[in-house]
């Protein structure tokens, strides 16, 4: 048993308990789990699938660079059933928008620039009901009615709309 011990020991391992050998097998494990960890997070992120990246690619703007964000204060509307609607918007403007409506990127919009969307905004928003804007799918679809409005109104301008407050009562 001694020479075990000392060969063992010469040889850079430790005996086991049996008296068997080092362990050699225990970074196998470790790195198994890692490895199957590594893949399913790949997948899990988008990184397996065929369709996530034809997806996100239906998301974006109609523009390489967008051009700057300008919020609106939020405004109370009433909804077609008694309720009330609190809104906040954010307009992304193209990058290629006129100077005029650019010209306070990121900030409130002062000087009425935008009263045309707000009018679309109450007429779309307005004639809603609360079962209506209540689900997530309801504001998505009441979201993209009204992009369509405010894409139309104004034209090569506004490219998509951000809600920055949202509240029914």
């Amino acid at each position: 048993m001694a020479r075990k011990k000392k060969k063992a020991a010469e040889e850079g391992a430790e005996p086991a308990e049996g008296g068997k050998g080092g362990k050699k097998k225990g970074n196998l494990l470790p790195a198994v789990v890692v490895a199957i960890g590594l893949v399913l997070g790949g997948k899990m992120m988008g990184g397996g699938g065929g369709a996530a990246p034809a997806a996100s690619a239906a998301v974006t703007t109609t523009t390489l660079a967008p051009g700057p964000v300008v919020k609106i204060d939020p405004i109370t509307l009433n909804m077609s059933d008694g309720r009330f609607l609190r809104v906040g918007l954010g307009f992304q403007l193209s990058a290629d928008a006129p100077v005029g409506h650019a010209a306070k990127p990121d900030t409130t919009d002062a000087a009425g620039t935008y009263a045309r969307a707000l009018d679309i905004v109450i007429g779309v928003l307005g004639g809603k009901n609360y079962a209506e804007l209540v689900s997530p799918e309801g504001r998505e679809a009441s979201k993209k009615a009204l992009v369509e409005k405010l894409k139309h109104a104004y034209e090569g301008e506004i490219e998509d709309v951000y809600f920055t407050e949202f509240v029914l009562q």
